[in-house]
């Protein structure tokens, strides 16, 4: 017979084997994946397809909690399908305005499109610390983009109608390449860049925009203004900023684009009209044959006499091949800004327009306003 002794010692066993039993199962069952850093979960979940990932809330409280889709630096969209195209805008949403989005995928051939891009790409142009963003949506047709901080863009639309950027870029360094067959509207106003432009882009353009910021003249900003004026070989209109005029003058004075402005009827142009802009206006004169009406702004003068460029002997030597002014072009207006602080127009605008107004054989209408 047992004594009671004996049977104090038993139940006590029976209590140190069962509490070790249930440390096993703790140990076999336990959730070493959550313990890990943060870091780590991304850079692993960052190989699963977005529904994998926002199904991970599904697992546990902990998980739920968790919530990685929220802050997954990594978003890629491009394998959703078309019935699935309504979870671009349940993760954007849900995301803070300061998330790290590092970098940003969608792809898609749905039609299903509309509502949900504009939606997305309204929480997109919010998210600063993105680097990379790749977009191919063959039934896109606007695409505006504002305020990032860009190493790397790649946009393919096979519908895209109107592209706009405006500093989106982090330095010189950055690059962007662009495939929009159906463009009809280009508005660039950031630093310039390694731009691509794949083959067949362009071929409908009626307007392109570019206003480079705060970017010196080297041989990588010449090329680059080269690749986005030669793109524009199709365009009706054009309008450029200074610093492109700039630099354009020195591509010409190197040998010119490889192509002219065969179409370009509207020319719009923001310039000090100094010596090497003046060189790039007589360039997009020479190569714009069919060029109609120009449209200058250009700020009032407050530089002393010298520091400006206005040889009158070079105009006169610069009248040689012009067709636009002989055949086509009608109309030339130029502004002239900060009223208040004009006292006089400044010599090389009226060198300007002394030589339109004895070259140009069919003009119709000369404005100056101050």
């Amino acid at each position: 017979m047992e004594t009671a002794d004996e049977g104090e010692k038993h139940h006590g066993k029976s209590l140190t084997a069962e509490a070790e039993i249930n440390k096993m199962k703790e140990r076999n069952t336990s959730d070493r994946i959550s313990d890990l850093p943060v870091e780590l979960l991304h850079h692993i979940f960052s190989f699963l397809p977005i529904q994998s990932l926002t199904q991970t809330t599904l697992l546990s409280k902990h998980w739920n909690q968790l919530c990685l889709w929220r802050s997954q630096p990594l978003l890629d969209f491009s394998s959703l399908t078309p019935k699935s195209m309504k979870l671009i805008s349940t993760v954007l949403s849900r995301r803070q305005p300061n998330s790290n989005i590092t970098t940003f995928r969608l792809s898609t051939v749905s039609g299903y499109f509309s509502g949900v891009v504009r939606t997305c790409f309204r929480v997109v142009i919010s998210l600063s610390s993105m680097s990379d963003l790749s977009i191919n949506c063959p039934c896109l047709e606007y695409l505006k983009l504002d305020g990032l901080e860009l190493k790397g863009l790649d946009v393919s639309g096979r519908r895209l109608l109107e592209f706009g950027l405006r500093r989106c870029f982090k330095d010189i360094n950055s690059s962007a390449k662009i495939f929009a067959p159906s463009l009809r509207s280009f508005y660039w106003e950031d630093i310039c860049v390694a731009v691509e432009f794949a083959t067949g882009s362009f071929g409908c353009l009626d307007k392109g925009s570019v206003y480079f910021l705060g970017t010196s003249q080297n041989a990588a900003t010449l090329q680059s203004t080269s690749n986005f004026l030669s793109a524009f070989s199709f365009t009706r209109s054009i309008c450029l900023g200074s610093l492109v005029i700039e630099f354009l003058g020195y591509i010409g004075f190197a040998g010119g684009l490889p192509c002219s402005f065969n179409n370009l009827r509207t020319l719009d142009l923001q310039t000090d009209l100094r010596r090497a802009e003046i060189e790039g206006i007589l360039y997009l004169l020479r190569t714009s044959p069919i060029l109609q009406t120009i449209t200058i702004d250009s700020p009032s003068r407050c530089e002393p006499e010298d520091v400006l460029w206005d040889d009158e002997q070079y105009w006169e030597s610069q009248n040689q091949t012009f067709k636009s002014l002989e055949h086509h072009l009608k109309v030339v207006r130029i502004h002239i800004q900060n009223t208040k602080a004009l006292t006089r127009v400044h010599k090389s605008t009226i060198n300007l327009v002394q030589f339109c107004l004895r070259h140009g054989r069919v003009l119709q209408e000369m404005t100056l306003t101050l």
